[in-house]
């Protein structure tokens, strides 16, 4: 018999409670559907600046493979102290809902 693979997704917050709305978010029953052929890690920073909350996260999965990395930061603070260059900062990145 053939076990379906499963992907792995690895989702970081800023804080705790971050991570605790994550998880809870990704357990309701309407998404239930949705994740079954995941597989998910988390983790999270202590709320910190969004810079060091990447810099954590990268840290945290490197040499770990996942199909999907999702850290969660405020983009507003992140746009904030880097006005002219976040974008090419971190251009490896896909961020989304960035206006």
């Amino acid at each position: 018999m053939l076990r379906k693979q499963k992907y792995t997704c690895f989702i970081y917050g800023e804080g705790q409670n971050d991570k605790q709305f994550l998880i809870r978010l990704i357990d309701l029953e309407k998404f239930k559907y949705h994740t079954k052929k995941w597989q998910f890690k988390y983790g999270n920073a202590h709320g910190q600046s969004p810079k060091e909350i990447l810099t954590k996260c990268r840290r945290e999965v490197a040499g770990r493979l996942f199909n999907l990395i999702e850290c969660f930061i405020d983009l507003d603070v992140l746009k904030r102290n880097y006005p002219k260059h976040w974008e090419k900062r971190w251009r490896n990145l896909k961020i989304i809902f960035p206006k």
